[in-house]
């Protein structure tokens, strides 16, 4: 009785499937994960300005303007 072709034993190549199986498992399990979880979001206008200037999405001048709106309004 014969349980795995050529001579009963998983060959190299079933090792490195096996292995690559899991490696691929635990990348998508990763990935999942990472998009489940929203980053968290700052609720200070301050903070916000902060991070649009951080990201690149308004420039020094702009984040200046907006950041003494913000003082008088407080």
């Amino acid at each position: 009785m014969m349980w795995f072709p050529y001579g009963g034993a998983m060959g190299g190549g079933m090792w490195f499937l096996l292995a690559l199986t899991w490696v691929a498992i635990a990348v998508i399990g990763y990935f999942v994960a990472r998009r489940s979880t929203p980053p968290a979001q700052p609720q200070d206008p301050v903070a916000v300005l902060d991070m649009q200037l951080a990201r690149g999405e308004i420039g020094l001048d702009d984040y200046k303007a907006r950041r003494e709106a913000l003082k008088d309004t407080k």
